[in-house]
């Protein structure tokens, strides 16, 4: 016998409807890639978060931020609700990635240069020559070594170290012998 009851389904989790007293999950539409929801009975696609910075996700109806895979090592990724790993952006020269998933790269050190991009650790950074005190954090050549030189030093130290090289006039005049 019909008493005129019906039941109103939930969508589950990773899905959504906007469909008022729903019937079936018929109407449950994906979450889109990108996105997820752990959740069920979400009502609207907004409900859906977003995969965060440094992940990216191709997965429809996601339910777990789990599904979120990591931009890997050397890598990384401001967009958040990433739908593909080519938002993954290699880390520019100067900078490196240590750990995958990052929404930012580390900087070479001052008085280190790194003139790689892409990778994945610190050893990639060069020191400066010792003769040339020092470079700004995320230096990309050694060019940028003499950003602080100091002449007086630079000729000190570089005459102890090479003691028959012809050395005139200032820091710009060593950069000549490399």
């Amino acid at each position: 016998m019909y008493t005129g009851a019906f039941t109103c389904n939930i969508c589950a989790a990773g899905k959504y409807s906007t469909v008022l007293g729903a019937t079936g999950v018929d109407t449950c539409v994906d979450c889109v890639g990108g996105k997820f929801a752990a959740g069920q009975g979400n009502s609207d696609e907004t409900e859906c978060d977003l995969c965060p910075a440094g992940k990216f996700s191709y997965m429809m109806g996601s339910d777990s931020e789990a599904n979120c895979l990591h931009c890997v090592r050397g890598k990384y990724s401001i967009t958040e609700g990433s739908n593909s790993e080519y938002d993954c952006q290699d880390c520019v020269a100067g900078k490196y990635g240590i750990w995958s998933g990052v929404s930012a790269c580390r900087d070479c050190a001052a008085g280190k240069y790194g003139s790689m991009v892409g990778s994945t650790s610190s050893d990639s950074c060069m020191l400066c020559p010792t003769y040339v005190p020092q470079s700004p954090p995320g230096s990309t050549s050694m060019s940028m070594c003499w950003t602080f030189c100091s002449p007086a030093k630079v000729k000190e130290a570089f005459w102890e170290e090479h003691p028959d090289a012809k050395l005139s006039g200032s820091c710009p005049s060593v950069r000549v012998l490399f």
